[in-house]
């Protein structure tokens, strides 16, 4: 049995067996999975937990436990993640995808004996693969439409996916330092301290 969940991390492929997860996903069949629970009384069942680090554990929250001998155990909490590991004392887990391939929800779908749930996102991991790799695609815009300053009527803006910001905001930050120094000091509107504020002050200064 193999369910496609909203993990706390990404759409995942759970079951408590993991040959069948690796079947599934065409990898090879001894190949490890997490093992993922919402109770830390289960972790001391599937792993040892050294006295002098218990109550570490106990505080933990959202936290993978990594073993010498290839065992990984993640512990769940406080999230919606948490409700459905709780009708289970464990089970494995492995991102909802072929090996080797991005995320396909409509094969995904299709390849779960039950789906839970029915929105899916991806960690920053799959962001930044897509991105590298070059099948990063956008969102579409979502258009609204906002009051007019001061007058009367509408104008449309496009608002983009938090996904979408998420990329934006990282670019920015990587190319900016670099394109800024090569612009003109004259030059200003989104750049930092050269808003177009401060553009009209300094031409009112010189009128």
């Amino acid at each position: 049995m193999i369910y496609l969940v909203q993990t706390d991390t990404t759409a995942g492929f759970l079951s408590k067996d993991f040959r069948e997860i690796n079947a599934l996903k065409r990898r090879a069949a001894d190949k490890p999975c997490l093992i993922t629970t919402a109770k830390f009384s289960e972790l001391k069942n599937l792993a040892r937990v050294p006295a002098k680090f218990k109550n570490l554990v106990r505080r933990a929250r959202k936290t993978t436990f990594l073993y010498p001998n290839a065992k990984a155990v993640r512990v769940v909490k406080e999230c919606a993640h948490e409700e459905f590991l709780r009708q289970f004392d464990w089970l494995y887990s492995s991102s909802a995808n072929l090996n080797g391939q991005n995320f396909d929800e409509a094969w995904a779908k299709a390849a779960a004996d039950e789906v839970v749930d029915q929105n899916f996102s991806q960690n920053a991991t799959y962001l930044m693969r897509s991105l590298i790799n070059g099948t990063y695609t956008p969102e579409p815009l979502r258009k609204i439409n906002i009051p007019k300053e001061n007058r009367s009527g509408v104008r449309p803006i496009g608002i983009s996916s938090i996904k979408d910001k998420l990329v934006q905001r990282v670019l920015y930050s990587e190319l900016n330092p670099y394109f800024d120094e090569t612009f003109l000091s004259n030059s200003y509107a989104y750049r930092p301290n050269k808003s177009t504020y401060k553009a009209i002050n300094l031409s009112l200064i010189h009128i």
